[in-house]
Formats: C-alpha cells, sequence, structure tokens
C-alpha cells in the first residue's frame, strides 16, 4: 500500500538491508550531505537529537511540553551548542492551548484535540493537563538564529501539527536539506492532514521520499501512520 502511494507521486524505491532504520539511513546520508544545523520540532525527551551528538554545529530542541524541559536541560548539560526551547510551531504566532497527554514522556501531546480512534487504538491517551504555551511559525522563530549559507536538517514529530509545520517555514524552506516528518495515513487528531497533503507539498518543493519506517497500527495491523525521510533535489 505505501509503495503504490509514494509511486503515485512519483517517487521509486532501492532496496536496503532489512535492519536498517531510519536513523542509520540518516547518518549514512550526512556523510556525503553535510548539514550544519538540526532542528527539532518535538524534542520530547531529546532521544531523537541525541543520536547526532557531536554531529552539528548548531542543534535547537523546541518542546511545547513544560514538563519536559528540566530533563533536556540536564541531558544536554554538556553540550554547549545545544539550545533549548519550551515553545511550539505552528501556521502562526500565538499563545495557544496545549494538550498533554498521560503516556509516558507524553509522546501524544498535541495542540489539536484527539479523534475517537487514537483512544480506540491506543493505551494513556488521556489528557491530564492544558497549558497556554507561546507558539511561532518557523520562519519567524528562525530569524537571528540561522545564517543564510547554513544547511538544516529537519525533524517534525508534533503529534498532528506538522503540515503547519511545514508551511511555517516560508522562504526558509529553501535552505532545509533533510526532513524526517511524520505522517499519518488515518488522521488521529481533529483538523490534521493526511500523508497526502504532505506528499504533494514535498514534490512541489523539490524533495524526494528516500526511506520509511513502519510506525502505528491498528489492532487489526493497518497501518496508520509511518516516519518518512526526504532529501532536496538540487
Amino acid at each position: 500500500m505505501i509503495k503504490k502511494i509514494f509511486n503515485h507521486f512519483g517517487y521509486t524505491f532501492s532496496k536496503i538491508k532489512k535492519s536498517n532504520t531510519i536513523i542509520d539511513i540518516i547518518k549514512l546520508r550526512l556523510k556525503n550531505n553535510k548539514c550544519n544545523i538540526l532542528i527539532d520540532i518535538g524534542a520530547n525527551k531529546g532521544d531523537f537529537a541525541f543520536e547526532f551528538l557531536n554531529t552539528f554545529q548548531k542543534t535547537f530542541l523546541i518542546e511545547p511540553n513544560p514538563k519536559l524541559i528540566r530533563g533536556l536541560e540536564q541531558r544536554f548539560i554538556d553540550d554547549i551548542n545545544y539550545k533549548i526551547f519550551n515553545c511550539g510551531i505552528d501556521i502562526k504566532n500565538a499563545i495557544k492551548k496545549f494538550y498533554i497527554t498521560s503516556d509516558t514522556g507524553s509522546t501524544l501531546s498535541s495542540i489539536k484535540k484527539q479523534k475517537e480512534i487514537l483512544k480506540k487504538n491506543l493505551k494513556k491517551t488521556d489528557i491530564t493537563s492544558v497549558k497556554n504555551i507561546k507558539f511561532y511559525r518557523l520562519d519567524f522563530f528562525l530569524k537571528n538564529k540561522i545564517r543564510k549559507n547554513d544547511s538544516i536538517f529537519l525533524k517534525i514529530d508534533t503529534q498532528g501539527n506538522d503540515f503547519e509545520v511545514l508551511k511555517s517555514l516560508g522562504n526558509k524552506l529553501k535552505q532545509i536539506k533533510f526532513i524526517q516528518i511524520e505522517m499519518s495515513i488515518i488522521p488521529l487528531y481533529i483538523k490534521q492532514e493526511n500523508h497526502w497533503k504532505i506528499l504533494d507539498f514535498m514534490k512541489k518543493n523539490n524533495f524526494e521520499s528516500i526511506f520509511f519506517e513502519n510506525g502505528l497500527r491498528n489492532n487489526f495491523g493497518k497501518m496508520i501512520e509511518y516516519d518518512c525521510l526526504f532529501e532536496r533535489q538540487n
């Protein structure tokens, strides 16, 4: 099913070792395609960024959940190139409600409200608190933080708000070399765009899909969402 979807958008597949994870592929691609900045939107506990210690000149970890910030600060306390920001990214600059869930690490927390399908397929989806958090457009957030010649790796995992993050890049999209993004076949949050919209956006902006990794499946084994790695084609 996934292969047919990507073929529809003109993408092709190549064989790789089954043992490869998306992290393996990223590290491989970065050997020949240097990026000097990592932007991790939806950093959570920092597991993704931790995989790339000493890889980038600067790393920005953006996490809207205030209860995760102290853990991030402690984890990267000795890394002066890691900057941590307690805010979110959206299509408009505003203070918005952020819904924090009861699952371990609050990985399902989001700016968007949940659909019933999320509650049916996952445990500990209860909203335990709602916080008012500052959200910024990504192009606005990056003002005075990056230079025109910087090459950026962008990771997006915002539980339903990923397409809005992409659109908030504006002209800064031109500086993005790689994007890892979580995409939903079946939207799990209210007003969440599905993967068709993201695939179309990426193709129009000259990005090619180079790897995808199986993600969440429902109780019958049907895939609901997956992570995808895109690379800009020059």
